[in-house]
């Protein structure tokens, strides 16, 4: 494995403080979701744990611990995730973890582990892990994954060490996107745009087809000024397109009018060529579109949480919302 290229700056932080003695305990990865915490985690505990690291501490892949690694089945790696996509990660689970770290290590060299997503933990969950992170195990290495940190309680954001990802729309992105989809550069850098930097999200809009969808989401929007649709069949329209999809990239088109209303002139990462966008933000004032990006990002919270709140019963919400809200103004 190599290291991304938007996560070189994290990489070098994190070895520097390996190479000398200062890695910390705990570490907690934030980022948006698509931004590959997880594939960091991986990269680290294998950077820990290979006997035949080259200079920057990437894996050599053919020492045992490398060939255990790649097999998914190494002693000395736990992976903490929940039982199903959208459950919790119960109590039992962290007193697994906790026995794990307290014993011996395999191969001589740390022991990590890994949860995925942290904010998943329920509350006797995150107090029991508390407990750890006050008198951390000799030798044991705890990496939080987390695209919502502040789901966490203050206890355990307040004793990890942060690591944080943000998107990235430069060359080396750029070229690793196009490499990866077979595509020119011009449309990888579309689709960063679209994807707000996030690589991950990037390829997904790609294989998924999602720009069209997107666009058609904006339209939607539009028209909703316009008619009276029934929000019950759009909600069904918009489930369609896959969820929770929509409502993220419901966020991305009001973080980006929002952008448009505040600086005019400012294209944003969706550069609509049919100015849907921009009609949004003419026609809507600022309370109105901060007041519908808050309702979709707490719908998205709600469905991805471990609450697992009904999909379409969200996106009716958001679409009664917007009627009632986005009415044109009448002169």
């Amino acid at each position: 494995m190599s290291m991304f290229p938007w996560q070189q700056k994290q990489w070098a932080q994190v070895m520097a403080a390996a190479g000398s003695g200062r890695l910390p305990h705990a570490l907690l990865l934030t980022g948006p979701d698509g931004i590959g915490l997880t594939e960091f985690a991986l990269q680290l505990a294998g950077s820990l744990l290979c006997l035949d690291a080259d200079g920057d501490a990437q894996q050599c892949g053919q020492c045992r611990n490398c060939v255990l690694i790649r097999a998914g089945n190494h002693p000395d790696i736990l992976r903490v995730n929940p039982e199903e996509p959208g459950k919790q990660i119960r109590v039992e689970e962290i007193r697994s973890l906790l026995e794990f770290m307290h014993l011996s290590s395999h191969s001589g060299r740390y022991k990590v582990a890994v949860i995925d997503p942290a904010d998943a933990m329920n509350r006797s969950a995150a107090n029991t892990l508390l407990k750890t992170l006050e008198e951390p195990a000799s030798g044991c290495i705890l990496m939080l994954c987390c695209h919502q940190p502040g789901r966490l309680p203050i206890t355990i954001r307040s004793r990890c060490q942060q690591l944080g990802f943000n998107g990235d729309c430069g060359a080396a992105t750029q070229q690793w996107l196009a490499q990866r989809l077979e595509v020119d550069s011009n449309t990888a850098m579309m689709l960063l745009r679209r994807a707000s930097g996030v690589p991950f999200r990037a390829v997904s809009l790609a294989e998924n087809e999602a720009v069209s969808k997107q666009d058609a989401l904006l339209q939607d929007l539009c028209q909703l000024r316009q008619t009276g649709s029934s929000p019950v069949t759009l909600a069904q329209k918009w489930e369609g397109f896959g969820f929770p999809e929509v409502l993220t990239w419901l966020q991305e088109i009001l973080r980006n009018a929002i952008v448009r209303k505040l600086a005019p002139g400012t294209t944003g990462n969706l550069s609509s060529e049919n100015g849907h966008l921009q009609q949004i933000a003419d026609e809507l004032d600022l309370s109105q579109l901060v007041a519908s990006y808050d309702l979709a990002l707490r719908n998205y919270q709600g469905a991805t949480g471990p609450f697992n709140l009904n999909h379409r019963g969200l996106l009716e919400e958001f679409i009664v919302h917007w009627q009632s809200t986005a009415r044109p103004s009448r002169r």
